[in-house]
């Protein structure tokens, strides 16, 4: 009977992740960004043993996607700090 648990859970998983692809996207309308905020989001989940649910992958997806804008972000004030002094 375990193994019947597994497969079931394992299918959620899959779909859950084929749907995050599009969530990635969405947000970053761009595939091969799409494609890290989904890598940068599934090795924090595998590092931190969280929860593959998928509003769980959706808000860290969503937080990756918002901390590589916040860091674009502060290069583009440094480069215009350096370029205006």
């Amino acid at each position: 009977m375990p193994r019947q648990k597994n497969r079931g859970n394992s299918k959620r998983v899959h779909q859950d992740f084929h749907l995050s692809t599009g969530d990635a996207f969405s947000l970053a309308h761009d595939s091969s960004e799409a494609e890290d905020f989904l890598q940068d989001a599934c090795l924090s989940l595998l590092g931190s043993g969280a929860s593959w649910e998928r509003s769980y992958l959706f808000a860290t997806i969503r937080n990756r996607f918002i901390d590589r804008y916040r860091l674009i972000g502060f290069w583009r004030m440094l480069e215009c700090t350096s370029l205006c002094t």
